[in-house]
C-alpha cells in the first residue's frame, strides 16, 4: 500500500447534481490497497480450473498475456512498482502455473431483472456508442448490512436486451450470504441473460478464468475508509482485449484472469452502456442498508463514498475520462440513495463522483 498526500483541488461540475469541488483539506491522505486472502482455497492447474466447466469453454484457449498497453492497468494512485512484500496480502497464494480456487463454492446467483428490493446510484452512459472498458479508483467502506441484504460499490458493463442482458460487474461488496459475515470483499458477477439462469459472483461457477496466482475475486478487504478518518480505495478496470475479444479484470495493476468472450452473445463486439456507483439489496422486511459510507453524497472527500478517475475505453480501444455530455446521474430513491457529479478535479483525482445514502424504507 501507499500513503499519498493531495493538494487543495479546484474545479466545477458541467452535469448533475453538484457544481462543488471535493474538500480535500480535512483529510489530504489516501491509502492505496490491494485484498487480503480470508478463506481457505485450493491451489489448481491453471489449466485444469473449474471455468473450463462451462460448456462453451470446453475447446477454450487459455489467454495468460493479453495484448493491451500498460497504460490501461497501470495503478493510477500508485503508478510505482511494488516489491514483493507489498503485494503478499498476507497470504501465500499459488505457485507459478496455478490459481487459487476457493474451496467453499456455493452457487448463488444474484437478483433477475425483475426480482424486488434492489435500488442504485449510478454515473451512467447515456449516448448511442460502443465501449471496451471501464476504470476507476474504488473508495472502500464497510456499510453495515444484515441477513440477505447486500451492500456494493462497482463498475458494470453491459448490452444487449433485459431478458438477454450480458453484463459483467467489478468492484467491492459486503454480502453475508454470499460471504458469511459483514467484512468488505473484492467482488465479481456475470450473466449472459439478466440472471434468469447464467453467471453467479466470483469463482463460484464456471466462466470467468483465473490468471494471477495470488489476486483473485473474494478476497477481503482488511482495512476500510472510516468517515472522518483514513481513506481507502483501490484501482480497478474491466477492459476488452482487442483480438481476442475477452474482457479482462485487472486491480492495481495486477492482471487477475477474465471473461472469454464466447461466454457471451451481446458483449462480444464491446458494451453499450457503462455504469459507475452503488447499488443494495433490500432484505425480506423491505428495509435497505447503507450504501457506500452510509452519508448521503457531499464535496467532503472524507465522509462520503466516491469513486475517481473514471475514465472509459472508447469504440477505438483509447482509454480516455469520461466526458459530461455523455453522462447522466441515475438514482432511483433519492430519500434513500443519492449521487454527486464533480467533473475533472485535477490530475490527483481525475473525473470523480460521490454517492450513497443510508437507506432504510426504500421500497421494491
Amino acid at each position: 500500500m501507499r500513503q499519498l498526500s493531495y493538494p487543495r483541488i479546484q474545479g466545477t461540475s458541467k452535469v448533475n447534481k453538484s457544481h462543488r469541488t471535493i474538500n480535500l483539506d480535512d483529510d489530504p491522505h489516501f491509502i492505496s490497497i490491494l485484498p487480503t486472502e480470508a478463506d481457505e482455497f485450493d491451489c489448481v492447474d491453471i489449466y485444469k480450473q473449474p471455468a473450463f466447466d462451462h460448456p462453451l469453454l470446453r475447446n477454450h484457449k487459455i489467454q495468460l498475456n493479453p495484448n493491451f498497453s500498460h497504460e490501461l492497468t497501470k495503478s493510477r494512485v500508485s503508478s510505482r512498482s511494488r516489491s514483493p512484500n507489498e503485494v503478499d496480502l498476507r497470504g501465500k497464494g499459488c505457485p507459478s502455473g496455478m490459481v487459487p480456487i476457493p474451496k467453499s463454492k456455493p452457487f448463488y446467483r444474484p437478483f433477475t431483472q425483475d426480482f424486488p428490493g434492489e435500488h442504485f446510484a449510478t454515473l451512467d452512459t447515456n449516448n448511442n456508442a460502443t465501449y471496451h472498458g471501464a476504470q476507476a479508483t474504488i473508495n472502500i467502506y464497510k456499510p453495515p448490512v444484515t441477513g440477505k441484504q447486500y451492500s456494493m460499490a462497482q463498475i458494470w458493463l453491459q448490452s444487449g436486451p433485459p431478458n438477454e442482458l450480458n453484463s459483467i460487474q467489478a468492484g467491492w461488496a459486503v454480502n453475508p450470504t454470499i460471504y458469511g459475515d459483514n467484512l468488505t470483499y473484492m467482488t465479481i458477477r456475470w450473466t449472459t441473460d439478466g440472471f434468469k439462469n447464467t453467471g453467479c459472483y466470483n469463482l463460484l461457477c464456471p466462466g470467468f478464468v483465473q490468471v494471477h496466482p495470488t489476486v483473485r475475486p473474494g478476497q477481503v478487504f482488511v482495512n476500510s475508509s472510516i468517515i472522518g478518518g483514513s481513506q481507502y480505495g483501490f484501482d480497478l478496470s474491466i477492459i476488452q482485449e482487442q483480438s481476442s475479444g475477452n474482457w479482462w479484470l485487472t486491480s492495481e495493476g495486477f492482471r487477475v484472469g477474465y471473461w472469454p468472450k464466447e461466454l457471451f452473445n451481446h458483449l462480444n463486439n464491446g458494451a453499450d452502456k457503462v455504469r459507475y456507483g452503488g447499488t443494495t439489496k433490500a432484505s425480506a422486511d423491505g428495509l435497505s442498508p447503507p450504501m457506500g459510507s452510509g452519508e448521503f453524497p457531499t464535496n467532503d472527500y472524507h465522509s462520503v463514498c466516491f469513486l475517481a478517475f473514471v475514465k472509459i475505453v472508447d469504440s477505438n480501444f483509447k482509454l480516455i475520462d469520461i466526458v459530461d455530455s455523455t453522462m447522466s446521474g441515475t438514482t432511483d430513491v433519492t430519500t434513500c440513495y443519492d449521487l454527486h457529479y464533480f467533473g475533472y478535479q485535477g490530475r490527483k483525482l481525475g473525473q470523480t463522483f460521490s454517492f450513497g445514502g443510508p437507506g432504510g424504507e426504500c421500497g421494491t
